[in-house]
Formats: C-alpha cells, sequence, structure tokens
C-alpha cells in the first residue's frame, strides 16, 4: 500500500504486532523491495522483536516474542542526507500517548535507503498486525488512550466531568 512521500527527513510507522499461538516466527511489515527491503516484526528463525534491512542486516531487540500477545511496535526512519545514511530505530512496548523514550529496543545505521513511500504486510506464519500508523511525529502514531468518563478530554475522571453528566442528563441531544 502506497503511502506517498513525507516532508521532511524522517517517517514514523506504529502498529500492534501479535504472534498467534501456532506462529512459524515470521511476520510484520515491510517497506520496500529487494534488495534494500526493511522488514520489521519478527524475521524468519528468530524470536525476537526486531527488523531487517536489505537481505542480511539483521538487528535484534532484547524483547522476547510471546505467542498470543500483542505488543506496540514504533519504527522511527530517519534520513540524515549529510553522510547519506539512513538511520531505523525500533521502539517496543512503548507508551500509546507517552514521549518518544530515550533510547530505542534495537537500532542501526545504513547507508543510502530513502524513506519508505509504501508498505506491505507480511502476515505469513501465523501472526496478525493491527492498528498501522504512519506519521512524521512521534505523538502522530503514538495515540493517546481513551479516558472512558472523561467527558471534558482533561484525561481525567473527576468532579468536573460528573458535573457536566448531572448538567446534561436527561438530554435528548443537543448536549
Amino acid at each position: 500500500r502506497s503511502f506517498g512521500t513525507t516532508d521532511g527527513d524522517r517517517v514514523y510507522v506504529s502498529f500492534l504486532y501479535q504472534p498467534g499461538a501456532n506462529y512459524g516466527s515470521y511476520g510484520g511489515i515491510q517497506f520496500g523491495g529487494y534488495p534494500n527491503q526493511v522488514f520489521v516484526g519478527s524475521p524468519l528463525g528468530y524470536y525476537l522483536y526486531g527488523f531487517r534491512v536489505g537481505r542480511y542486516g539483521f538487528t535484534f531487540s532484547n524483547v522476547p516474542e510471546t505467542p498470543g500477545v500483542t505488543v506496540f511496535l514504533v519504527l522511527e526512519i530517519q534520513s540524515l542526507p549529510a553522510t547519506n545514511q539512513t538511520a531505523y530505530r525500533l521502539f517496543v512496548g512503548p507508551t500509546p500517548g507517552g514521549l518518544q523514550p530515550n533510547y530505542p529496543n534495537a537500532d542501526t545505521i545504513v547507508a543510502g535507503s530513502p524513506l519508505p513511500a509504501a508498505l506491505t504486510l507480511l502476515n505469513d506464519g501465523g501472526v496478525t498486525t493491527d492498528e498501522i500508523r504512519i506519521g512524521t511525529t512521534w505523538a502522530s502514531v503514538t495515540p493517546t488512550p481513551a479516558c472512558p468518563g472523561d467527558l471534558n478530554h482533561d484525561r481525567t475522571v473527576d468532579l468536573s466531568d460528573l458535573a457536566t453528566l448531572l448538567t446534561h442528563f436527561g438530554v435528548a441531544n443537543g448536549a
């Protein structure tokens, strides 16, 4: 699926990843094609979250996959034009709505490799990907979780929310 080019020097991609009970250790998202493709998820034969750049450039986190457990993954891809390089940083399980962690779980820098403009889902082997987001900032791909009952959207359920509810209690529409 093409998502066009991005303005600026970086793109962020986030998604939910879940290996099934009988997964075959292969699945995730791929950008580009051979020989410069970037694959994010679980490369074939490995049971750690990571990514592969090109055919042999494996980079892994120290976070093992657990069948049936969904994990939030965020990949930052940054163009470094002064050196004609691209930096890849993978964050495993960051807090949605939180700040970007200071250090990724896995990272590498490679020569060339322009920012991606399309992605391919690779869910062979019993994995599931969902909630794919693409953006140019950390905040654009790490949404703040919903807070049920927070009627004034201040991320807290408190007396002001109760006051709003009571003020509009029984109102059929327009509240």
